[in-house]
């Protein structure tokens, strides 16, 4: 059981807009909200309203998370600036990906194509 408003940033397949939390979720493991609880359920009544969530870690991940851990801290520190301005970008990188995906925000981006770019970007590193 967690806070409804933290169940529902990490509820990753109706949210447009993609945040830390919910690409971690997304990559990591498969989620659902169950339910929400009111809080006026519990006594002593508390200021929140919360969710039950089920997290099933997914077996087979072939990322390394502490390197994708530093990769989302770096890009969704400035949520708002483009990747071409968050990543320490070389030639070699810049060959690799594409402009495109380079000029939109880490939050635009769809969670495949910021997994590609994390692949590409500690390959050349």
């Amino acid at each position: 059981m967690i806070q409804k408003e933290v169940a529902i940033k990490m509820n990753y397949k109706n949210n447009p807009k993609k945040n830390r939390l919910n690409l971690f979720i997304e990559t990591t493991s498969n989620y659902e909200i169950k339910f929400h609880v009111s809080k006026n359920v519990f006594f002593p009544k508390p200021k929140v309203n919360s969710s039950v969530v089920n997290i099933i870690p997914k077996r087979n991940i072939k990322i390394d998370i502490e390197l994708f851990e530093k990769f989302t801290k770096e890009i969704f520190n400035f949520k708002r600036k483009r990747l071409s301005n968050t990543l320490k970008i070389d030639n070699k990188f810049k060959t690799e990906i594409s402009e495109s995906l380079l000029k939109k925000r880490a939050e635009d981006l769809k969670t495949s194509e910021l997994l590609n770019i994390f692949n590409k970007y500690y390959i050349c590193q």
